[in-house]
């Protein structure tokens, strides 16, 4: 979109091109009193500069994405009416050609049709509303909105059937389309009334006399129509978003009963099998009980007649137990001679030694010998002791996997982009677009809500609407995005939002024809005045005074302005003294200085350039053996940079905190720094994160300035280790990693380049070698006295020349290891 809109940009200058060649035909009378040559050679260069708008307009936004609009309205307005009636027929006459197969398809149709309709409108505006007159940049502005609203109207209409697979297309370019058109005609107003020579005179008009004052009639006008506009638009808005959310409640509803049924028939299923399991266990172990019994009994049956048994009944295992509670039979030989109560798992089955219990069923459950394996047993009692059939997993594998809760809402969608969970104890145990079981934090909220609740949510990164309802031991999630729940709303209102302000326009229109810009004039001045105002000329006068209103118009915004700026002169002296708060503010935010940490040395300062600084650097224990280092310069300087900087350094140390690497902090942080960063600002950052057992340091650089490393005894040298974009710069990006291996007495120092960029009076660079020089100088020293020589030496070298840029270091030096 911000490609087009520039195009689209470029497109518009350059259509003043063929309005400054038509101006100067007419100027210097090239064509005398031959009015039709006149109208048609400004019809068909304008025909022709549309019809190249729309050659380079991209085919899915061509009903939208355009500026061809500007030259059809430029030929009836300023030239001639029947021009711009020319022109729009030239345009729509090539519009078709290019359709070449696709002659009559519906787009191609609608596309040609509006150029025509538009064609004649502003024949129609030309001829009957300003009767000849050149309309002024501000109508050229409302006409060029209005067109477009018109336009777009048109295609929600015509397009009704298709409209939400448009919907985002002309969502995202209206506001571009309308801003774009109504300030280029303006463009192409001023650009005539300067080549005409008449620019002057529209500003040397005379000063009105006396006349009714119109003002209340128009303004009450406008606010009765603006008041039930915004009603009217509320009160849709209202009852379609209620409609949303009653449609959106059944949808979640519909669904939530599916899965509860699909849960309930899974258990059930599960059950079932086990119990079909449970009594085919039964069987065979009374038929292994009357086998063992013709073999002599429990304490005479062999290993290799139980082996033969569990091989003709397919089961995993058969153990014998004699009346002492002791194995002495059984396909794994291993047990033979396993004393039953050792176990807790084994010892349960003794009771079939009490003389009264002749069956025993255990759940599937590890058991005494292996914890890894998980076998269902059923025990059957024998005069000299009991048998027991074991199964494993592998039995029922099939029935688990139909009935295993991780797959129940893997394959399923709300809607085109809405998503399904299954929730227990805290827990994502199945998802439309996770993997694997994850905490509910990993999709966006902190705690389940309570059965049958429907709520509000940022669920992956999207705004859904959701519902929560209780499933036996499960919690069911249901989410549906936002953006589709409204999706048909948003359609309906954008359309009668559109019809509105085309009544509007109508009306509008109707009244200007009645009142002849009786009050434009003043208006404008006022504006004018307004505008040096607004610009930062609080000296400017307005001295309009045609009318009683407007003179007290004009001393009411001369005391404004007065009032405005006693009020500036306080603000500035009370913006000092928050300045110093603020100072205050971000250094409270920085950490303190560790202490009963004889393994390492560690010691960091800041000097901000103004009050507040855009530096900032932090360092804090991830865990209990992992200290995490971080220094990071936000571009700019003051209270913005403060503000960007507080973010950044609370958004990384949250990052870090959760047991991120330092590559996936730098990729997390960049794709939330650049959302929503309508200032376009930016950080660099370094981070490393040493274990101070091995004294592995892993780092990830955004940008940012290299580290100088000393091994232990050595001299320093700047590390040109991996280097990524700024956060906040683009989306997307993904970070690279890179070790160091820290050894006592090794050390680290980290900086911003307002070190290195440190400049004297000749402005000549503080510098890497400047900075290796005093770090070698220091080396000896603590870190804390480290950064306090080095920052001694940089005021030495810049003298009286001022601070322009925050100065921020931290040196690091590993003492023992844990």
């Amino acid at each position: 979109m911000d490609s087009q809109f520039s195009e689209l940009v470029v497109q518009t200058i350059l259509l003043t091109i063929p309005t400054a060649v038509l101006c100067l035909t007419d100027r210097f009378r090239l064509f005398g009193k031959h009015r039709l040559v006149r109208r048609l050679l400004a019809g068909a260069l304008c025909g022709t500069a549309a019809a190249l708008c729309a050659g380079k307009t991209a085919p899915a936004a061509a009903a939208v994405l355009t500026v061809r609009d500007i030259p059809i309205l430029t030929a009836s307005l300023f030239f001639d009416p029947w021009s711009g009636a020319i022109a729009a027929a030239v345009c729509a006459v090539f519009l078709l050609l290019r359709a070449g197969s696709a002659l009559f398809a519906l787009p191609v149709l609608v596309t040609a049709a509006l150029t025509l309709f538009i064609g004649f409108s502003a024949f129609l505006l030309a001829t009957f509303i300003f009767e000849g007159r050149r309309p002024s940049g501000i109508y050229c502005f409302a006409i060029g909105a209005i067109t477009e609203v018109f336009r777009v109207l048109a295609i929600l209409l015509v397009q009704a059937d298709t409209a939400a697979g448009t919907f985002d297309t002309l969502r995202n370019g209206t506001g571009p389309l309308l801003l774009i058109v109504s300030i280029g005609l303006s463009l192409q107003s001023a650009v005539v009334y300067l080549l005409s020579g008449s620019l002057r005179r529209v500003i040397r008009r005379r000063k009105p006399s006396e006349f009714p004052v119109t003002v209340k009639f128009q303004l009450w006008l406008f606010l009765f129509i603006a008041v039930v506009f915004v009603i009217t638009l509320f009160a849709t808005y209202r009852a379609q978003s209620n409609f949303a959310v009653k449609n959106a409640q059944n949808v979640l509803k519909v669904n939530a009963r599916d899965l509860e049924r699909v849960i309930s028939q899974n258990s059930s299923n599960l059950d079932a099998a086990k119990q079909l399991l449970v009594e085919q266990g039964k069987s065979l172990g009374r038929a292994a009980a009357n086998d063992i019994r013709n073999a002599g009994g429990a304490d005479a049956v062999t290993d290799e007649e139980i082996t033969r048994l569990v091989s003709e009944y397919k089961v995993y295992e058969i153990d014998v137990i004699n009346a002492k509670g002791i194995v002495t039979a059984c396909n794994n030989r291993s047990h033979d001679g396993y004393d039953m109560a050792d176990g807790v798992q084994s010892s349960a089955f003794l009771v079939l030694l009490d003389g009264r219990t002749r069956e025993y069923v255990q759940d599937f459950q590890p058991i005494s010998f292996d914890s890894k394996v998980s076998i269902m047993f059923i025990g059957i009692a024998m005069e000299d002791g009991f048998v027991q059939i074991g199964y494993d997993k592998s039995s029922i594998e099939n029935v688990e996997k139909l009935a295993d809760i991780s797959n129940v809402a893997t394959s399923r969608r709300i809607g085109e982009k809405g998503s399904v969970y299954v929730v227990r104890d805290g827990s994502v145990l199945s998802g439309s677009d996770i993997s694997g079981t994850v905490p509910v934090s990993k999709i966006g909220l902190s705690e389940m809500p309570q059965d049958d609740t429907f709520f509000y949510a940022k669920i992956m990164n999207a705004d859904c609407y959701c519902y929560s309802v209780q499933q036996e031991d499960y919690q069911l999630l249901l989410c549906m995005t936002a953006d589709e729940m409204n999706q048909t709303r948003d359609v309906f209102l954008y359309e009668a939002a559109f019809a509105e302000l085309l009544l509007f326009a109508v009306i509008f229109i109707q009244t200007y024809v009645l009142v002849r810009r009786l009050i434009v004039r003043n208006l404008e001045m006022v504006n004018r005045s307004l505008n040096r105002i607004s610009g930062g000329d609080l000296n400017e006068v307005v001295d309009v005074r045609s009318s009683e209103e407007f003179t007290s118009l004009s001393k009411d915004i001369n005391s404004t302005v007065d009032t405005l700026k006693r009020y500036i002169k306080e603000a500035e002296n009370r913006m000092a003294q928050e300045l110093e708060l603020a100072k205050e503010i971000q250094k409270s935010a920085l950490p303190v200085a560790f202490t009963g940490h004889s393994e390492f040395d560690l010691g960091a300062s800041m000097t901000p350039a103004k009050e507040v600084g855009g530096d900032f650097y932090d360092y804090f224990f991830t865990d209990e053996t992992h200290l995490a280092l971080v220094i990071a310069d936000v571009s700019g300087k003051g209270i913005p940079a403060a503000l960007f900087m507080m973010k950044s350094k609370t958004l990384i140390k949250n990052l870090a905190g959760s047991g991120k690497t330092p590559g996936e902090i730098m990729t997390l942080a960049n794709s939330e720094l650049c959302d929503g960063n309508e200032a376009q600002m930016f950080v660099t950052a370094w981070i490393g994160i040493v274990d101070l057992r091995t004294g592995t340091m892993t780092c990830a650089n955004a940008g940012h300035e290299y580290p100088a490393y000393m091994p232990a005894g050595g001299e320093y040298e700047i590390l040109h280790g991996k280097h990524d974009f700024v956060l906040g710069g683009m989306e997307g990006l993904k970070y690279r990693e890179y070790t160091l291996e820290m050894h006592p007495g090794d050390r680290l120092f980290v900086y911003t380049d307002g070190v290195t960029e440190a400049i004297d009076s000749s402005e000549t660079l503080y510098g890497l070698d400047r900075l290796k020089a005093a770090l070698d100088r220091s080396r000896e020293e603590s870190s804390s006295a480290q950064l306090a020589s080095v920052k001694a030496d940089i005021d030495a070298f810049a003298g009286q020349t001022p601070q322009f840029d925050d100065i921020t270091m931290l040196s690091f030096q590993p003492k023992i290891r844990l």
